[in-house]
């Protein structure tokens, strides 16, 4: 209740000051006329003397109106120009000084330019006026204006003394000269100072030189620099910088070049610092300061020679933050499998993987990079349409030097992250395939021209083995392999191959040649390659049907012997096994 009530006395003492501002105003205007400008009833000789002395007053008071403007205005405007050359004048205070002048020139349009036109003065208004300059009239002129008007005559009752009165008014008013009842001299006196005012006005400005223009410039509320000696420009301007960040500081100077200059720094804390400006050693015309690790907002002016900048500002922001962070793992195509979605701490990749971080942040974005520690370069992030605090972007893990990436966003207002930590990445690389051969055992083997070897091999891999190749060399030749493809590829593979050695080769055998072969797998890697691994290696030696029969029937002879061994071995343990029971029996 308290509120209203205060709220009501304080309108009400706004309205009563405005009505009495208003009458103040209304007071400076001269009062209207009351009554017809031109009478009804106009046909006197000294009627068009009185309409001359009426144009004569309006134009004398235009120009007295139009006088006191120039002789005002132009002196009040060379004036401002002088002290904000000297004292540089803020922009509110101009446009205050600039206001002013406004209203004074329209005040004394409306009083001596626009009122007269619109409220001339009446018949009766100059009459007075001729009276007042000729007092020997006697008050015969405006007597004889309104006695002559319609309905005066009926109260007066007497024409004849009319007529008489008119008739004398005209013969005494045909040798005066109106025109002194509006003399022109104070209207001239106005001109001739206004004249001067101008000529002095015109003078300053035309002795100021290069500086006029942009002085009545800023006159007019332009922001560009008072005029000195040395110009002072700013190249970094008005800056946005997240808290924490470095910012350069650069000047450009025109005109006077001096070695140095200075900084005028005001933190928004209150705190003030002055700091030098050197000069670049390769450019005398620019000048460089760098501010490190900026954690408060200020206000800057460069002061370099005579010249003083305008004040620039520097805001300082939190950069944006990271809330939320997807990471989602594409592995290569050749892999089929499916893709993962993994948290930013425990990042696994293969070498080919597409790693795609999905951030939000905690305000707006314009923009977000994605940059690993080695090649490929950085990535750019999209904002995501839908909510601008969200961005996207990925990149492909190389083969190797890949530690982790960083991420960098920046808010709508230009304040970047700065320098974001490290995401490890683990890269865990394809190991090519592991190869062995199970059939035969022994590394040497003999073999006839037209024989058939079986071998029974093994691999596997981490991913999947593709395909494998049998590689063999006959004495120390070139090499030449045999394709084998699988059906039914996969991370294991066991298989057999009857190698048909007189079908199977590139060239016919004969006794004693010495071949030797191994077998290698591939996988399935397409991004780096396929990777392959090998056996070790055996060697086949060539002979005749009859040492090959040879060689078996001594081996059959050796496997009897061996048997035999064993089994003489067995009689005399099982001898043994039965002294022993007798010995315990007893």
């Amino acid at each position: 209740m308290k509120v209203k009530e205060k709220t009501t006395a304080f309108l009400l003492r706004l309205r009563d000051r405005t009505r009495k501002q208003w009458a103040a105003y209304r007071s400076l205007l001269p009062k209207a006329s009351e009554g017809p400008v031109r009478l009804p009833v106009r046909s006197f000789s000294f009627m068009r003397q009185l309409d001359r002395l009426r144009r004569r007053a309006i134009g004398l008071g235009i120009l007295k109106g139009l006088s006191l403007a120039v002789a005002v205005v132009p002196l009040s405007f060379t004036f401002r120009c002088w002290v904000d050359y000297m004292l540089v004048m803020p922009w509110f205070l101009r446009l205050m000084f600039l206001t002013a002048e406004l209203l004074f020139l329209s005040l004394v349009v409306y009083r001596f330019v626009l009122w007269p036109l619109r409220h001339p003065p009446t018949d009766i208004q100059v009459s007075l006026r001729v009276e007042a300059s000729h007092p020997h009239l006697h008050s015969r002129l405006v007597s004889t204006l309104q006695l002559n008007q319609p309905g005066t005559l009926d109260r007066c009752g007497s024409p004849s003394l009319v007529r008489a009165l008119t008739r004398q008014t005209e013969e005494r008013v045909a040798r005066l000269r109106f025109a002194s009842a509006y003399p022109a001299n104070e209207s001239l006196r106005m001109f001739g100072r206004a004249l001067a005012v101008l000529l002095l006005a015109a003078v300053g400005l035309y002795a100021g030189g290069e500086a006029v223009p942009p002085l009545i410039r800023r006159a007019f509320l332009s922001t560009e620099q008072v005029p000195r000696k040395t110009m002072v420009y700013s190249e970094t301007g008005d800056a946005t910088i997240g808290r924490g960040e470095d910012l350069r500081l650069l000047a450009r100077a025109e005109g006077v070049l001096p070695g140095s200059g200075r900084i005028e720094l005001t933190y928004a804390s209150g705190r003030s610092q002055t700091l030098d400006l050197p000069a670049l050693a390769g450019d005398p015309a620019f000048y460089e300061r760098s501010i490190e690790t900026i954690s408060d907002s200020f206000t800057y002016t460069f002061l370099i020679g005579d010249g003083k900048s305008r004040e620039y500002s520097v805001t300082v922001r939190d950069p944006p933050g990271i809330v939320n962070a997807t990471v989602r793992i594409t592995p290569p195509a050749y892999t089929h499998f499916e893709p993962l979605n993994l948290p930013l701490a425990d990042i696994r990749a293969l070498p080919g993987s597409v790693i795609e971080v999905i951030a939000e942040a905690d305000r707006p974005l314009s923009a977000g990079r994605l940059t690993p520690s080695t090649v490929p370069g950085p990535a750019e992030m999209d904002v995501d349409p839908a909510d601008s605090a969200r961005v996207r972007g990925g990149f492909t893990v190389p083969l190797e030097g890949l530690r982790g990436f960083y991420i960098t966003l920046t808010d709508s207002n230009g304040i970047s992250t700065g320098i974001s930590p490290l995401h490890p990445v683990r890269v865990t690389p394809d190991r090519p395939p592991d190869i062995r051969i199970l059939y035969p055992v022994d590394i040497h083997q003999t073999v006839t021209p037209n024989a058939e070897v079986l071998l029974s091999f093994q691999a596997s891999d981490d991913i999947e083995v593709n395909y494998l190749r049998l590689v063999y060399r006959i004495n120390d030749g070139k090499e030449s392999a045999i394709r084998l493809d699988l059906e039914e590829p996969g991370r294991e593979v066991r298989r057999r191959f009857n190698w048909k050695i007189g079908e199977h080769l590139t060239q016919q055998v004969e006794r004693g040649d010495v071949i030797e072969f191994f077998f290698e797998a591939y996988d399935n890697n397409t991004f780096s390659g396929p990777g392959r691994g090998e056996s070790r290696n055996y060697v086949a030696r060539v002979v005749s049907p009859d040492e090959k029969r040879a060689e078996l029937l001594s081996r059959v002879l050796d496997n009897f012997t061996g048997l035999s061994k064993i089994a003489t071995s067995q009689f005399e343990l099982n001898q043994q096994l039965g002294e022993l029971i007798e010995a315990v029996a007893e």
